[in-house]
């Protein structure tokens, strides 16, 4: 297996998880090793690590394996000490493993995710190297067939929600 890249970036309900998954089920049946891991659990673990051992034992399987899955990248910004870390898993993983990330932002935002955009670039350069971008666009399938949901309010809402006793 080659170490290549593949980011898949698109809004909500597009398939992107479902796609990683898809390819990491495959690579376990051809018998190679995988981890997956939302990006938040990550920086969770990151942040909550009290150590430079613990930060090590978290980071080591995901470096080891040879299919590493990072989903959700972006849905939450992170702590600045998760950064480096990720820097860390990623530069490591150069040209040694495979990595899928997922991500609902452009990869022109990742910079303020980080909270540092050369770390981010350093990050991008070293994915992107060996590695394809898509961007999935379309409406979620989690949604067809439902009502379009509106996410703000009109007038009338406002109006008749007050007049409700």
């Amino acid at each position: 297996m080659g170490a290549c890249s593949l980011v898949l970036i698109g809004p909500s309900g597009l398939g992107k998880t479902h796609l990683a998954i898809a390819v990491g089920t495959k690579m376990v049946q051809l018998g190679y090793s995988v981890r997956f891991l939302l990006a938040q659990q990550l920086a969770n673990a990151v942040v909550s690590a009290t150590s430079r051992s613990e930060i090590t034992r978290l980071i080591d399987p995901l470096i080891k394996c040879d299919l590493l899955i990072l989903d959700e990248f972006g849905y939450l910004t992170v702590e600045p000490q998760v950064g480096p870390v990720l820097y860390e898993i990623i530069a490591a993983r150069y040209e040694k493993g495979a990595t899928i990330l997922t991500s609902n932002k452009s990869l022109a935002t990742w910079g303020e995710l980080v909270g540092d955009t050369a770390l981010m670039m350093a990050i991008l350069d070293r994915l992107l190297h060996h590695g394809e971008v898509f961007y999935l666009r379309g409406s979620s399938y989690r949604l067809r067939g439902k009502e379009q949901v509106s996410l703000t309010t009109t007038k009338a809402e406002e109006l008749s929600s007050r007049e409700t006793p």
